[in-house]
């Protein structure tokens, strides 16, 4: 795609050219991108389950992204995944939208959930009952991964050039197209990265790592390349 120039940053995403490079970066440390991607999405599970917990969880998403940055720029530092973490308020300001998304969808959808079962009871078809009620608990699951994914995008701004939550924000929506380059960003890997639960549910182990790791190349492309 072609690179389109805003006030203060040149922007444009290849995504072709971001899963190649993306695929490199991966095989250049393998192991250990994928265990810290493993267990920042191991403790997923006990924050969400805390429901404010979401709130302080996700900034850590950013742990893969801002290492992504680091090797692509040959940046060597002791702290590759965690040289964010000073400005973590800043960060968790940016993303509390997702997380206010997945908990507002969470309580919406719960009572959807116990609707749709009821009904299904109804009907004296407990195996329906019980498929029918997972249902729409995916939905803020989704919309986290999305939100999540495009807000990625801002932390990393905040973090790299030192701007306020505010700014970082402002910058990547400055023009409509980044608007949607953005959310077609986000949205195309919370899906390939939840692809992996089709795959023994463990693969998404695999698939989010390699989604963050594309979300720090897609950030690298639009503002440091």
């Amino acid at each position: 795609m072609a690179s389109q120039k805003t006030g203060t940053a040149t922007f444009g995403l290849d995504f072709e050219k971001m899963v190649a490079q993306a695929w490199r970066v991966f095989l250049s440390r393998p192991l250990t991108l994928l265990g810290v991607s493993c267990l920042v999405q191991i403790l997923w599970l006990p924050a969400h389950l805390l429901g404010l917990g979401a709130f302080f969880w996700l900034p850590f998403t950013l742990c893969v992204p801002f290492a992504t940055v680091l090797l692509l720029r040959n940046e060597v530092t002791d702290r590759s995944f965690l040289g964010w973490i000073h400005l973590y308020p800043r960060i968790l300001v940016i993303y509390a939208p997702a997380a206010l998304a997945f908990i507002v969808l969470c309580v919406v959808c719960g009572f959807a959930s116990l609707f749709v079962a009821g009904l299904a009871l109804e009907e004296e078809s407990g195996r329906l009952a019980a498929s029918l009620a997972w249902g729409p608990m995916l939905l803020p699951i989704l919309a986290e991964a999305i939100l999540g994914n495009v807000l990625a995008v801002a932390a990393l701004l905040a973090v790299r050039k030192r701007q306020t939550a505010i700014d970082s924000l402002l910058e990547l929506f400055s023009t409509r197209r980044q608007v949607w380059e953005a959310l077609l960003l986000g949205s195309g890997l919370a899906l390939f990265g939840l692809s992996g639960f089709l795959v023994c549910c463990i693969g998404v182990l695999v698939t989010i790592t390699f989604s963050w790791i594309c979300l720090g190349v897609a950030y690298y492309q639009m503002f440091e390349e």
